[in-house]
């Protein structure tokens, strides 16, 4: 079916036409794909091109407003309650590592399994800087400020005598975040094909990320000073 001519209000094909790039960047014909174009865009939604550009000036324009709707779609949430992730391994951890790899594979597998934030990520990369995309992709880091900060704070407990430096107190909880993220999109993408291949890379991906959060979270502390040791 091609263009059609009936009319809809500014606002109904501006949201229709979001929508539908949404479903194509969701969609299995595009999940390889960096970019949702325009033109794809109006012919799936039975539009023309002149509608689309009476709403947005250009492509960018559009990708814009396209990142800022798939980010209302995004749900940065916690996967386990607070206290159900952190108690059992306050009791349990016997070291740093056991601790980031316990969250951090649990964080991994929340990302991974949830296309949606590919999605996200990928617009993110090809819109020219937008401070409102920025801003958007800060609110949702900022949702799991308070269970990764916990994270962090136990994993330093298991290790002793560390804690996270004063000047990485609030950017510490955003870069697991995004390290974490863009490990899990980076696995999706790798998540095509034979099936025992795609286990391995997706394993491999998962402990160099493992291996990277370790390291994260080292470079995040500095020694606690002991009484009685000199400055």
């Amino acid at each position: 079916m091609g263009p059609t001519d009936r009319r809809l209000p500014i606002d109904d094909t501006r949201h229709l036409l979001l929508q539908t790039g949404y479903d194509l960047l969701m969609s299995a014909r595009v999940q390889g794909d960096l970019d949702v174009r325009l033109r794809d865009v109006v012919e799936k939604a039975h539009r023309t091109t002149g509608s689309a550009y009476q709403i947005w000036d250009s492509q960018d324009d559009y990708r814009r407003d396209l990142a800022l709707f798939v980010a209302e779609t995004v749900e940065y949430a916690d996967p386990v309650p607070i206290g159900e992730l952190i108690a059992p391994l306050i009791e349990n951890a016997t070291s740093m590592e056991e601790v980031v790899r316990s969250v951090g594979e649990m964080y991994f597998d929340y990302f991974f399994e949830r296309p949606e934030f590919a999605a996200f990520l990928r617009l993110a990369s090809i819109t020219r800087p937008e401070p409102e995309v920025a801003e958007a992709v800060l609110r949702g880091y900022d949702n799991l400020h308070e269970v990764l900060s916990a994270f962090l704070s136990v994993a330093l407990m298991a290790e002793g005598k560390l804690r996270i430096r004063d000047d990485a107190i609030d950017f510490a909880p955003r870069a697991v975040t995004a390290l974490t993220e863009g490990f899990a999109v980076k696995a999706r993408f790798a998540a095509h094909g034979n099936p025992d291949q795609v286990r391995r890379r997706v394993d491999t991906i998962r402990s160099d990320y493992i291996n990277s959060l370790l390291a994260l979270t080292r470079q995040l502390t500095e020694p606690i000073d002991q009484p009685g040791e000199p400055d």
